[in-house]
């Protein structure tokens, strides 16, 4: 039996790519390393257990997920979007087409869709999309410290207005006046520390701040609408996990989901990928906990 080191899954993974039209998704696969005894056939492990990472992270810190793995499941994990050599050239990237390529990969690595999907923080967003979109492609969904649950304002314009995606566009030769701006209003309070190293942390480099820009002009389509609407149709096939002291995504956006979906709230900042909360998703069945209504005001999931 082979055992997969999350650890050093940069060692024992290699990526590859799968182009699709004009569409380019870069991927790992391990099998499960659960397999003794187990009397599951080699035909019988054919289940892709589908991984979203966060923005600007690697796909391989999706192998973590690798002790949780059910013996019938390989974990495929993709870079979304302008991440890695994944395409980020589309304006936008077409939800459909995207969602048609996954299943086309999934094919040509004779894996089968339809089991679980695992999504962290950007992926969140990517997950919860694609499941509304194609609820066939999955039968259950983790979202982890989940984008998409709120959608700011700023956000909004700069790509939902053709004057907004204009100046984005052009915003790469402006960043060291951002970074600036931005450290002038830390300076005169009128942002918060959390908002000036978010902001910050997006612009400490022309290639961070490409990566932005591409993020957010390709996956334009990849925000999900009618969120509550969709969980009453399909109720208990998704649970959402969430730190008590994330501050980029809040557990006050949990109020905004009507108690219709199993939510769970975890001691920790944004960083839920660690053992603590890995270990609790199981096969999406156990461990669960009833939704918690915290006082949230101003956003729309509707």
């Amino acid at each position: 039996m082979t055992t997969f080191d999350p650890m050093d899954s940069q060692a024992n993974s290699t990526r590859n790519l799968f182009t699709y039209g004009d569409l380019v998704i870069e991927y790992t696969r391990w099998p499960s390393s659960n397999t003794a005894d187990d009397g599951i056939t080699a035909d019988a492990r054919k289940t892709a257990l589908v991984a979203l990472h966060g923005f600007s992270r690697p796909l391989e810190d999706m192998a973590l997920l690798l002790p949780y793995l059910q013996p019938h499941e390989q974990l495929l994990a993709v870079h979304l979007p302008a991440h890695g050599r994944s395409s980020g050239h589309h304006r936008p990237l077409e939800l459909a087409d995207w969602a048609d390529a996954m299943e086309a990969l999934a094919a040509s690595l004779e894996l089968r869709l339809g089991g679980r999907t695992v999504a962290y923080s950007l992926g969140g967003r990517v997950g919860l999309s694609w499941w509304m979109a194609r609820p066939e492609a999955m039968s259950h969904l983790v979202l982890i410290a989940p984008d998409g649950l709120r959608r700011s304002p700023s956000y909004a314009w700069s790509v939902d207005t053709a004057l907004g995606r204009s100046i984005l566009k052009r915003s790469l030769r402006h960043r060291a006046g951002m970074v600036r701006w931005t450290n002038r209003l830390f300076t005169w309070r009128l942002i918060s520390k959390h908002h000036h190293q978010f902001t910050l942390f997006h612009l400490e480099s022309d290639t961070m701040w490409s990566m932005v820009q591409d993020c957010w002009l390709s996956m334009r389509q990849f925000w999900p609408h009618g969120i509550r609407g969709f969980l009453r149709a399909n109720p208990g096939r998704v649970e959402i996990h969430l730190g008590e002291r994330d501050k980029i995504i809040p557990r006050s956006v949990a109020s905004k989901l009507d108690n219709l979906v199993d939510v769970h709230f975890h001691p920790f900042g944004h960083g839920l990928l660690r053992d603590e909360v890995l270990c609790r998703i199981g096969d999406g069945q156990k461990n669960r906990t009833q939704p918690a209504t915290p006082t949230d005001h101003g956003h729309n999931l509707d």
